[in-house]
């Protein structure tokens, strides 16, 4: 069948789908990617729930090798949750109302546009890390990630819409009111497993939701004491408990053992020295893990933490 999109527009093997649609949106016809996506009998509200069916359709007519695309769609479950190939998550997303990007790439995108003598929107680019709330910093820039309302899909053109730097010459003066700073070792760690880039790593193989929670929740556990919830910490804060919390889970079974034996030795007298339940001590890890499938490493580890407790 030939495609009934000339020329086709690539999909980026770093974008989601709905920036993709919303580029091809600016390329082909200059509207918002809801009237696109209804010209060509497509659903716009079947793409934004990450449809695969639908995106298979779109993919069809513009003659795009569905595999990368579908390998980078955020499909919608049931309540809160989506997939993201294997991996189902609901917590570890941002907001669907919100839209971050990194102002640096979203001017190279806008470079390139100047050079082609296009419209930005055929070149800015939603990054799929972008959507993941511990992807704080660029990881090529250095620079910290932004965040706006995203715009609604039948009134702009593009994934941005007006928002964003509207001129290249930012390229120049990005680090004028702001420190360059690297990415953490869990973003580094969660970028790899987003873009399907194999890490070798011991936890490529635990769903990477309980990687990040567990990680966040141990280290927020290790700083500011077992009844600490992380919707009450800063970014600040939560970025500095999702360092602490991966240094002890990335290095394996034996290095979270011990931090969770540091968490009992410091919590389990409470001031008054009267023994704290177990459920005190790791209360938020607990109930964490409550929900975890019994072959989850972090469940099986909290268990045998909890039998040798009861032995000493």
């Amino acid at each position: 069948m030939r495609p009934a999109l000339f020329p086709l527009l690539p999909f980026a093997a770093d974008e989601t789908t709905c920036s993709w649609a919303a580029r091809m949106a600016a390329f082909h016809a200059r509207s918002s990617v809801g009237t696109f996506l209804r010209d060509l009998n497509l659903d716009p509200h079947l793409m934004a729930l990450g449809d695969r069916d639908e995106i298979g359709r779109l993919c069809e007519i513009a003659g795009q090798d569905p595999r990368p695309v579908l390998g980078n769609t955020l499909t919608r479950l049931k309540g809160s949750a989506h997939a993201l190939g294997r991996d189902m998550m609901r917590t570890i997303l941002c907001p669907a109302t919100r839209i971050r990007f990194c102002p640096a790439c979203i001017a190279l995108d806008d470079a390139a546009s100047v050079a082609t003598n296009q419209n930005p929107a055929v070149h800015r680019r939603e990054r799929l890390i972008w959507r993941f709330r511990p992807v704080r910093t660029c990881p090529h820039h250095g620079v910290d990630l932004e965040c706006r309302v995203r715009p609604a899909d039948n009134h702009v053109m593009g994934a941005f819409g007006e928002i964003g730097p509207g001129s290249v010459h930012l390229l120049t003066s990005i680090d004028y009111e702001g420190e360059l700073r690297s990415a953490s070792s869990l973003q580094r760690y969660v970028a790899e497993r987003i873009s399907g880039n194999a890490t070798d790593h011991w936890l490529d193989t635990v769903p990477l939701e309980q990687v990040v929670r567990f990680s966040e929740l141990l280290g927020a556990i290790l700083l500011h004491g077992p009844r600490t919830f992380l919707e009450d910490l800063s970014e600040p804060e939560l970025c500095a408990a999702g360092a602490v919390g991966w240094t002890n889970v990335s290095h394996g079974e034996q290095s979270i053992t011990r931090a969770l034996h540091v968490v009992h030795a410091q919590h389990h007298f409470d001031v008054g020295s009267k023994a704290r339940s177990f459920r005190d001590t790791f209360y938020n890890l607990v109930e964490e893990v409550e929900y975890y499938p019994s072959t989850s490493p972090f469940r099986a580890l909290l268990r045998r933490h909890v039998e040798h407790s009861a032995l000493n």
